[in-house]
């Protein structure tokens, strides 16, 4: 996807997912480029639900200052009738509230440079408060992660997982590493990486886990499930996606009600999983532990189960990355049970750089707060 531009009004603007009208319709921009024609993307994106979130919270704001041009475009795609309505000119950006249809309904994902000014856009309080629906009480701050801090998280999980190197002589295992992601004027200043490396988790030997201090402190915490010690390497043991495990999302719950944790983020080879409070706030979570641990560990075996039913347990790195990591459908399953706990888990699949055939995580958004 990328940004066209135009002149509106004597004035220059980046245009946001405005399209031509038919794939034979050729029309260029100010600066000689195409403008796109959309197609339908069956992979859900990450941040896709905030950012639609955020986005009608600033239409709904232009729409009570009059600050649109009324349109009537119907979908390109589906072909439903009026999904535009008004067109935005604001700031150096032009949309159209069709924009929510095309990322509701067909999975479009605007470009980062959109996605950055809607995230850290920051309306008048009082003028806010007069369009926010009932669910979302407060404009969310976001703070981005991005593609470069993540490739720092990425090497730490590759180095714990290609082969086992820790542990005595006798017995060598793979390592999880952990650590605390430190943001300063809502930007991340620092990685802190646990030093400390010795605990054996009770229910996978295999894997040694860190151990770290202060965790309640900060904002955001992070650790990593290594392959092992390839993509999806153990498949035939049962595990195809390395979901958050049901004690990494008791962890959570502990540091988020005892301190200031935000979210927990989990590196894997699929992507990235981020375990949160399902209603943004600094309320504690107040669930019952054996109803979760039972119906957790049951669908995400479930999950599990049914994902090695459809792709087996022998398979390219290429399909590995193309397609069982772009698959959504069985952490949504998942999801669907957590949601009842106040619990959620956002996942990130990984996107392929074409120039130097790599599968990366690209920039996430993530919800903040002042402490409690």
């Amino acid at each position: 996807m990328s940004a066209n531009t135009i002149i509106h009004n004597k004035k220059e603007y980046k245009t946001e997912c405005i399209w031509r009208k038919s794939k034979k319709h050729i029309i260029k921009d100010i600066n000689d480029n195409d403008f796109e024609f959309p197609v339908h993307n069956i992979h859900i994106w990450g941040n896709k639900n905030s950012f639609v979130d955020k986005l009608k919270i600033i239409n709904e704001f232009l729409d009570k200052k009059k600050k649109y041009e009324k349109a009537s475009k119907d979908c390109l795609i589906c072909k439903k009738k009026n999904i535009t309505t008004k067109s935005y000119y604001y700031k150096n950006y032009m949309w159209e509230d069709g924009l929510v249809h095309y990322i509701d309904f067909h999975n479009i994902e605007p470009t980062h440079s959109f996605k950055q000014f809607i995230f850290h856009e920051k309306l008048e309080k009082n003028k806010l408060e007069m369009v926010l629906s009932r669910k979302l009480k407060e404009d969310t701050i976001y703070v981005e992660i991005t593609k470069n801090q993540l490739l720092i998280l990425d090497a730490l999980m590759e180095h714990g997982g290609k082969d086992k190197k820790y542990g005595s002589d006798e017995i060598k295992r793979y390592s999880e590493h952990a650590g605390l992601l430190d943001f300063h004027k809502y930007e991340l200043a620092k990685i802190i990486v646990a030093g400390n490396t010795l605990r054996v988790d009770a229910g996978d030997d295999e894997i040694y886990m860190p151990l770290m201090e202060d965790m309640d402190e900060y904002e955001y915490i992070f650790h990593t499930h290594p392959p092992t010690p390839k993509p999806g390497g153990r498949a035939e043991e049962g595990i195809l996606y390395e979901f958050p495990s049901i004690g990494d999302i008791l962890h959570f719950i502990d540091n988020h009600n005892s301190g200031n944790v935000i979210g927990s983020l989990v590196i894997c080879a699929e992507g990235l999983y981020n375990i949160r409070k399902k209603e943004q706030g600094k309320e504690d979570i107040k669930i019952n532990e054996d109803g979760l641990y039972k119906q957790y560990n049951k669908i995400s075996r479930q999950a599990n189960n049914k994902a090695i039913e459809k792709y087996g347990v022998n398979f390219t790195n290429n399909k590995f990355y193309k397609e069982i990591s772009q698959d959504t459908s069985f952490i949504e399953s998942i999801n669907n049970v957590l949601n009842k706990f106040d619990l959620h888990i956002d996942y990130y699949p990984r996107k392929k750089d074409e120039v130097n055939n790599k599968w990366y995580i690209d920039n996430v958004f993530l919800s903040f707060r002042k402490n409690k």
